[in-house]
């Protein structure tokens, strides 16, 4: 029996998804004001319709959470269902081996054959630590993330977000008990997220019947005006736009990322910003206490100003804002002084976002 036997296990080989696809029969393209010209359709099978089919793929993430006194340690697997049902052994041997230092620094054992990455903090959710890739007989992409964030843990929050990575719709408070399991490992127990989803390779999350799939980012885009002295340096996965500028005490970064209304809520950011900054407050009371309504593009938003007087000596200043089901963040952050001084740079920057016109013809 599986080591992790208070767990839903789902195994079974990707499957090909016949999907319908609606097929104008007759279309017109008006110019000017010209009267519209009705559009006849007909639903036919993708098979029969011309259009490359691309099979889907059910991918598994399990994710192993462990709640330290100093921080939140997670362990996330992701990869095909039979990829990870194939190494099963091997990533449970894992997680069984796990240890913390006496800096409460997770060790462990790795498994022959496991290739480490060089750790990178590519993801606005979260700090890297480590990464692995797993081989596998199938040759399917199989990752293993080791990352961190502060104390405080949104148990709701962070498996609603896992879940729409998965293409699977949120779950309620009630719900969140048949949603855990649990893993011993050397020094205590895992909380566990373990759920199989639909995703199409380079497409939105796919959902099995009976399920709402996570928007996709917007397709609007952002105008906006570069502050003096701010260039534009090179971009990152999840990240629209970055610009920084350097400072005697150090350098300053502007980003701008826009993810799906379902993956994130405003409290878990502030946790992660919180960890960012080393802040010694809650998640619950800097949220609450620090929290400051605002107006971005003619949008409703919510500001932080984290300003670094304790902890790592980094400071953040952040806004959130949604717009058509999609969480857009700007984001200043930096050495303590560094973002001292441009917050009025980042005023100005946030007073220039406009949502582009798309041209449209009368």
């Amino acid at each position: 029996m599986s080591a992790l036997n208070s767990i839903r296990w789902i195994y079974s080989d990707p499957k090909t998804l016949i999907s319908s696809v609606l097929i104008g029969l007759s279309a017109v393209v008006s110019i000017g004001c010209q009267p519209q010209i009705a559009i006849e359709t007909q639903i036919v099978p993708l098979e029969k319709s011309g259009l490359p089919i691309r099979p889907a793929t059910e991918d598994r993430m399990v994710v192993a959470v462990a709640q330290r006194p100093t921080a939140t340690w997670f362990f996330k697997f992701t990869g095909t269902s039979r990829a990870m049902a194939e190494t099963a052994a091997a990533w449970e041997a894992f997680l069984k081996s796990v240890r913390f230092d006496p800096q409460d620094e997770p060790v462990w054992d790795v498994p022959s054959g496991w290739r480490s990455l060089k750790p990178t903090n590519d993801s606005p959710m979260s700090t890297r630590f480590a990464t692995f890739v797993i081989p596998n007989g199938f040759k399917d992409k199989l990752e293993l993330v080791v990352s961190s964030l502060g104390p405080d843990f949104d148990r709701l929050a962070n498996f609603n977000r896992w879940r729409g990575q998965l293409g699977l719709a949120p779950i309620s408070e009630e719900e969140l008990e048949n949603e855990t399991g649990e893993f011993a490992y050397r020094d205590g127990t895992f909380l566990v997220f373990d759920r199989t989803g639909v995703n199409r390779r380079g497409m939105a999350p796919a959902a099995s019947a009976n399920q709402n799939v996570a928007p996709p980012p917007s397709r609007r885009e952002l105008d906006y005006t570069i502050p003096s002295g701010w260039s534009v340096s090179n971009q990152e996965a999840f990240v629209n736009l970055r610009l920084e500028k350097s400072f005697d005490g150090g350098v300053a970064s502007i980003s701008v990322t826009a993810l799906p209304e379902q993956m994130v809520t405003w409290e878990e950011s502030v946790q992660n910003w919180l960890a960012e900054t080393g802040s010694p407050l809650t998640a619950s009371d800097a949220a609450q206490t620090l929290t400051r309504a605002v107006t971005v593009v003619n949008a409703a938003a919510r500001r932080i100003d984290l300003n670094g007087e304790q902890g790592t000596g980094k400071a953040v200043s952040a806004v959130m804002f949604i717009a058509d089901g999609v969480a857009w963040f700007v984001k200043l952050s930096g050495s303590a002084d560094a973002v001292k001084a441009s917050r009025e740079d980042f005023d100005r920057f946030l007073d220039s976002l406009r949502f582009k016109t798309p041209n449209s013809v009368n």
